[in-house]
């Protein structure tokens, strides 16, 4: 009898503690609960293109294929060097003196605009946003004297400062035909580092900010260039703590209105488009996300670069490719990141056999790490115009998150396990469909780069459960046939592109704009007072054919005419309105 107790007892324990396993390999999948749109996935072009197409033809078009064929970027980001600028073009720095400025960095020293050239080519039309970043000031522009290890900018070359960018800007449209959409002024301000950098303060980056703002603006309305994006503070980490010796290098502090930071300045605020961040230094999973997207308010926040140098063999094992995909995953989850995009599409192997690209390629050799396949896991499947629906993990090892397509037909499913074990009977709780779940693993045991495995049963009765194997990157795709898709508020497809006139008008503090879209576009919905300078930057993103609503704020503006426009792909529309106070 006493035995009998006794396995009674054993087995009691047993199953409360297999029901609390169990519980915690779960995850519940809300479809209702809708967060922020995906702008798309990208990587920049460093400085090893002239190295690269000097490399055997038959390297450079299978690394090409790699990055811009199999892997569907839509995002790519250049570089702009101040040696386009070596001396002062004349006195005035409103009147650009082109004939002295020096391209031969572009067309002859690096093949930079080759190497855009060529991804564009490879894309097929998928590339449809090109970013640079601006390293540094002309070194006569500087307190150092110097293009490397920092310095900032000297207060009365504030303006010519901005005309050196512009001039980068007006020479990539029109001498190379190469649109930038996107711009920042500073790459990893506060970084002193020995190549090209500027130590800059966050009071310096808001004023050379608010200052490019509104030359932007002005060349915007000469017709001279079209709208460009200003991404900011671009530094190399969210940091959760101010340590004196890093806090130089924190997006936080560079931003924070509680700290001094750029974001306390209105004009600074209305100025930048998209808040832009580097994210090093995280292996931890300190990084404050939720702090970055608080103060951010609703502007689209974008990961502008980021790398895992570890070194050979370049496995997930050693946490390289997990430790990536985690870092999408909280960035997405906890910030509303918009867009991704890795530090360098391709590079050279170094000697230390430490690099954060994609693709490395050594001689004739190239070197695919389980990195690229894990970014290929998330860029592949969720697509631009995507949104991040509600995921729910009761595990304590398994990072989940889940998008849905723009027609709510397809629901993609990304899923991490950060252990070295295999979290056996994962039940994912999912709306019910009638065909099978594909799914692609990314892991090293067995060896499976992005790996389509065999079907999933259909989750009729909305759910599905399946092994997760040790260190992997998991990607499941649910489809929805068009009688049992996924609901959602009935809306009439639009005939036209419409701006109606914003409501209350006059008002008093807050007003109401209305505006329809055809089809799917990039979206801009700005504010500009009668000087034509942007006090507002009210939708950046892009948006579904439909009708949608903003509500503008105007608590720091005073009263007065104010201007909104809606840029939706080729249509434009402005459109009077008044702030009585």
């Amino acid at each position: 009898m006493k035995v009998n107790k006794t396995i009674t007892f054993v087995l009691l324990i047993f199953s409360i503690f297999s029901n609390r396993v169990l519980s915690q390999n779960t995850v519940i999948i809300d479809t209702t609960i809708r967060h922020q749109t995906i702008f798309g996935w990208g990587a920049g072009l460093r400085r090893a293109t002239k190295v690269f197409y000097d490399s055997p033809p038959a390297l450079v078009s299978t690394v090409e294929d790699l990055c811009f064929n199999q892997l569907h970027v839509n995002i790519l980001r250049a570089l702009c060097q101040s040696t386009i600028e070596p001396v002062n073009d004349n006195s005035d720095p409103f009147s650009l003196d082109t004939s002295k400025l020096v391209w031969t960095y572009y067309d002859y020293g690096t093949k930079d605009i080759y190497a855009i050239q060529r991804a564009l080519a490879m894309s097929n039309g998928r590339i449809n946003y090109i970013f640079s970043s601006n390293n540094s000031a002309p070194a006569w522009q500087k307190t150092n004297n110097s293009i490397t290890y920092g310095g900032t900018v000297l207060p009365t070359m504030y303006d010519e400062f901005t005309e050196y960018l512009s001039a980068y800007l007006l020479g990539m449209q029109n001498r190379y035909h190469i649109r930038i959409n996107g711009f920042s002024l500073f790459n990893e301000p506060g970084d002193s580092l020995y190549f090209e950098t500027l130590t800059s303060p966050p009071t310096q980056v808001k004023d050379l900010v608010i200052r490019m703002r509104k030359r932007l603006n002005s060349l915007e309305q000469s017709s001279l260039l079209p709208h460009i994006d200003i991404i900011a503070p671009e530094s190399p980490e969210v940091s959760n703590t101010n340590v004196p010796a890093d806090v130089g290098k924190n997006c936080i502090y560079y931003l924070d209105p509680a700290q001094g930071g750029m974001f306390a300045d209105t004009a600074a605020f209305n100025s930048v488009d998209i808040v832009g961040t580097h994210d090093y230094f995280d292996e931890g999973n300190t990084a404050n996300w939720t702090k970055l997207r608080s103060i951010s308010k609703n502007k689209p926040i974008w990961v502008t670069e980021v790398c895992t140098s570890t070194s050979l063999p370049y496995d997930i094992t050693s946490k390289n490719a997990v430790v990536q995909a985690k870092w999408i995953h909280r960035s997405f989850t906890l910030a509303d990141v918009g867009a991704f995009a890795m530090y360098s599409f391709y590079d050279t192997l170094p000697a230390a056999g430490n690099i954060g690209a994609l693709v490395i390629y050594n001689g004739n050799s190239i070197i695919v790490p389980k990195r690229y396949y894990g970014f290929k896991q998330f860029v592949n499947f969720v697509r631009p115009g995507y949104v991040r629906v509600n995921a729910t993990s009761n595990s304590n090892y398994l990072y989940v998150s889940s998008y849905l397509n723009p027609a709510k037909d397809t629901l993609v499913i990304v899923a991490i396990n950060d252990t070295n074990v295999v979290l056996s009977n994962v039940t994912f709780k999912c709306p019910a469909s009638t065909v099978p779940v594909v799914q692609y693993v990314t892991c090293d045991v067995p060896d499976y780069s992005t790996t389509q495995l065999a079907n999933i049963p259909a989750p009729v009765s909305g759910s599905f459960s399946v092994d997760m194997q040790a260190m992997s990157i998991k990607t499941f795709v649910i489809s929805f046939n068009r009688q049992t898709g996924i609901a959602d508020e009935p809306t009439a497809q639009p005939m036209l592109y419409s701006l109606s006139q914003n409501y209350p008008n006059p008002f008093n503090p807050s007003t109401t704009i209305t505006y329809t879209i055809r089809r799917a576009e990039n979206v801009l919905l700005r504010v500009f007072d009668v000087l034509g300078q942007e006090v507002a930057s009210l939708v950046h993103e892009r948006r579904e054919a439909g009708q949608y609503q903003t509500t503008w704020f105007a608590t720091n503006v005073p009263s007065g005419i104010y201007f909104y426009r809606l840029q939706a792909g080729e249509y434009v529309e402005t459109k009077k309105m008044i702030l009585l106070k």
